[in-house]
């Protein structure tokens, strides 16, 4: 939405739902909102913080890296488990465990862990 052709109404609009609004002046120069604002998604009634939204893409990331990992990894996580004498079954259940900067995938069935690696940017 920019200031030309759009009302004080129609901004007005748009903020309350949340949007970020850009203003383009006539003559072309355009002002964003200072230090991010807000995105343009919502929850509940309370506006998210870009950095928020940041962090929660960071994690999400980090969780569908870790699933991959242990999808491609799981026979070697099996004989890792079982040169450590846990025999585990063909039915595997993961959940992800973050512990300071380190990732585990830990076997629920088996209460088996394995460490995927660090959190990026966290000391190791």
């Amino acid at each position: 939405m920019s200031g030309v052709g759009s009302t004080d109404d129609d901004i007005q609009f748009a903020r309350k739902a949340g949007l970020v609004t850009f203003v383009q002046l006539p003559d072309g120069t355009v002002y964003a909102p200072l230090g991010g604002g807000t995105t343009t998604g919502r929850l509940g009634k309370g506006r998210v913080g870009v950095q928020v939204v940041e962090t929660c893409d960071r994690f999400s990331e980090l969780v569908m890296n870790a699933e991959s990992v242990v999808r491609k990894k799981v026979g070697e996580l099996v004989e890792l488990a079982a040169r450590q004498g846990v025999q585990m079954g063909t039915k595997l259940r993961f959940h992800l465990s973050i512990e300071g900067p380190s990732v585990y995938a830990v076997e629920t069935t088996h209460r088996v862990k394995f460490k995927l690696g660090a959190i990026v940017g966290s000391p190791a």
